[in-house]
């Protein structure tokens, strides 16, 4: 899926920054610095997201319009 490789880095990353922070092997800029980019990283997911339930319910009529309202947040 679209999302499923992007929520896995985000995931993978943060792990993997966990355990750096763990063995003290990373300072605090490099966390923040880290942790912003995975930020953003979030933000552009849950933007995809919103484009595409919006896609969804402007392109399937079928759906009941309480739900297409929803869909388009």
């Amino acid at each position: 899926m679209r999302l499923k490789q992007p929520v896995g880095i985000v995931s993978n990353t943060l792990l993997e920054t966990a355990q750096l922070v763990r063995e003290g092997l990373l300072n605090q800029d490099e966390i923040v610095t880290i942790l912003k980019s995975q930020s953003r990283n979030t933000a552009q997911i849950e933007a995809n997201i919103q484009e595409f339930q919006k896609a969804i319910a402007e392109n399937n009529r079928s759906i009941p319009e309480a739900y297409q309202k929803f869909l388009k947040g």
